[in-house]
C-alpha cells in the first residue's frame, strides 16, 4: 500500500469508495479481518474484482484505507470534544490550571471510551494495534504514521499547555503520549472481564486510576487531578 489516499478524485468517485469502505467495514465487524478480501468485498456489493482494483490496489491498501478512516474520522470526534470543552470550561471560569488537565484527560480517555461511542470504529483500531504480527508492510504502515501522527501531536500539545501552567512538570510530551496510549490500549483488552469483577476492578475505575497514576508521575497535583476529572467524565 503506497498511500491511504483514495485513487480517484471525483465526488462521485469519493462517494462510491466510501461506499464500498462502509460494506468492508461490514464484513470486518461481523466477521474479522481475515474474512475481508477484495473477492469478498466485489462479492458482497455486487461488483467484478477488476472493478475494485480501480479504487484499492489489493487487499492491503484496501486494510489501509479502512485504519486511515478509523483514525481520522476518531481524531476529528476527539478534537470536537475537546474544543467544545474548552469554551465550556472557560464559559465556567475554571481555574487554569484544573482546565488544562482536564482537556488532556478528555483527549487520552477518548480511546478507551471510544468502545461505547462507536464500536466498529474502536475495533477496527484496535484490530491493527492488537496483531502480534504487523497487518501492514512497512510501506503501508508508514504511510498510516502519518494519519496516526495528528493525534499525538493533539494529545502532546496539551500535555504542554498543562505543564505551560504549572498544572505538570517540564518533559518530553510526545514520549508521555506514545506512553499513555500504549497503557491505554491494554487497558481496552480488559473489557471483556468487567461482567465478571466487581466495579472497582471494572475498566472505567481502571481507566481513572491509570490516569491518575500517570499524571501524577508527571507533576500533577491530587486535588487538581480530582477537581479535573469529573469535568473530563463530564464532557463525554
Amino acid at each position: 500500500m503506497a498511500d491511504p489516499a483514495p485513487k480517484r478524485t471525483t465526488p462521485r468517485g469519493r462517494a462510491r469508495r466510501e461506499q464500498l469502505l462502509d460494506a468492508a467495514q461490514q464484513i470486518a465487524t461481523d466477521e474479522g479481518l481475515e474474512a475481508l478480501t477484495v473477492a469478498r468485498l466485489a462479492g458482497d456489493v455486487g461488483l467484478a474484482v477488476g472493478a475494485l482494483y480501480r479504487h484499492f490496489d489489493g487487499k492491503e491498501a484496501l486494510l489501509g484505507a479502512l485504519q486511515a478512516r478509523a483514525i481520522a474520522d476518531f481524531h476529528l470526534a476527539m478534537q470536537a470534544r475537546v474544543e467544545r470543552s474548552r469554551r465550556e470550561l472557560s464559559d465556567r471560569g475554571v481555574a487554569e490550571d484544573v482546565r488544562s488537565l482536564a482537556l488532556a484527560l478528555i483527549a487520552f480517555s477518548a480511546y478507551p471510551t471510544e468502545a461505547d461511542r462507536a464500536p466498529a470504529r474502536y475495533r477496527m483500531l484496535d484490530a491493527f494495534l492488537s496483531a502480534p504480527d504487523p497487518v501492514l508492510s512497512e510501506q503501508g504502515a508508514r504511510a498510516l504514521e502519518e494519519v496516526v501522527s495528528p493525534i499525538v501531536v493533539t494529545c502532546a500539545e496539551l500535555l504542554g499547555d498543562a505543564a505551560a501552567v504549572g498544572a505538570l512538570a517540564p518533559g518530553d510530551q510526545v514520549q508521555r503520549t506514545h506512553a499513555a496510549w500504549a497503557a491505554l490500549h491494554g487497558l481496552g483488552h480488559f473489557r471483556k472481564r468487567d461482567r465478571l469483577v466487581p466495579e472497582h476492578l471494572r475498566t472505567p475505575a481502571l481507566l481513572r486510576v491509570l490516569l491518575r497514576d500517570l499524571f501524577a508521575a508527571w507533576g500533577a497535583r491530587p486535588q487538581a487531578f480530582d477537581a479535573a476529572w469529573p469535568l473530563a467524565v463530564e464532557a463525554d
